[in-house]
């Protein structure tokens, strides 16, 4: 009988590509009233290999919020299809601080089939809280965080192979008691 073993072990590696993109918005009032649907975005920028913009619907994205909450997606503009995705929009003020007027700061997983999708968040920001009287008066800039991170192909790598020679333990401390030899520790039994 083979009393040789060997063990391997291997690791998954995924590769990931990571962007953050600011976009700011300097005075959103002059945006209001475009209409429901409408849309402005950031400029183009690049992720794994894929070119991305942020969308901003002034007055929302749907008709049945009744223009009360801009909208906020990312857009797939260009690139492979199928892009799989982890990422968060949050809502910067001027300070660089993440905005507690942001409706929703969940960080989202998503799949990208091909250009022109988009996903996000149809109630980003109420936009009567950018008037509140918390706010410095005609103070209504903000910045729109993209934090992105494109995930890639997945790969099972060898990580080595580790030759366990078998263990003779026994014979060795079979030795160490008949010859004393060897022997870091002496043990006296009973007396």
């Amino acid at each position: 009988m083979d009393r040789h073993r060997s063990e391997t072990s291997s690791r998954l590696v995924t590769m990931s590509a990571q962007a953050t993109h600011n976009f700011e918005v300097t005075d959103f009032s002059l945006l209001e009233g475009m209409g429901v649907g409408r849309y402005v975005n950031s400029r183009t920028f690049t992720a794994g290999g894929r070119d991305w913009n942020i969308r901003l619907y002034p007055d929302g994205w749907k008709e049945e919020d009744k223009a009360a909450y801009a909208s906020v997606f990312l857009c797939l503009i260009g690139g492979a299809n199928g892009a799989r995705t982890k990422y968060a929009l949050e809502l910067l003020e001027k300070d660089g601080e993440v905005s507690d007027l942001q409706y929703s700061t969940t960080m989202i997983s998503h799949t990208f089939g091909e250009p022109d999708a988009f996903w996000g968040f149809g109630k980003f920001l109420e936009k009567s809280k950018l008037k509140s009287p918390l706010r410095p008066k005609g103070d209504e800039g903000f910045t729109i965080r993209c934090v992105l991170t494109v995930i890639g192909e997945s790969e099972s790598e060898d990580v080595g192979t580790i030759a366990v020679p078998p263990s003779h333990m026994h014979r060795h401390f079979e030795h160490m008691l008949k010859d004393g030899r060897g022997a870091d520790v002496a043990f006296d039994v009973d007396g």
